[in-house]
């Protein structure tokens, strides 16, 4: 039964459904690519934890504008964990 239990235990701490530094990668990334492909140039993508389930950053975005020339923005970003499947979502909104 303590074997059971040791074993259980392991499992659940090896299974950590928060995001790893490789989904902040991914994500990061794929907010890279999303902007980029919307026009912009990327400067910078930054996201960290807020808590095992949810991401906090920004993005620095430049864009040439017709009459105005560069114009460089950044957005707030959060993303989302589901501690079920696994999945994430994102999304960066103006500030």
């Amino acid at each position: 039964m303590k074997l059971f239990l040791c074993c259980c235990l392991l499992l659940t701490l090896s299974c950590s459904s928060g995001f790893s530094s490789r989904d902040i990668a991914d994500v990061e990334a794929s907010i890279r690519k999303d902007s980029e492909k919307k026009g912009f140039t990327v400067t910078e993508v930054r996201m960290s934890k807020a808590s095992d389930n949810t991401l906090a950053g920004f993005v620095r975005l430049k864009k040439n504008v017709p009459a105005l020339g560069d114009m460089d923005f950044s957005k707030v970003c959060t993303a989302t964990k589901d501690s079920n499947t696994g999945h994430y979502t994102w999304k960066c909104e103006d500030r």
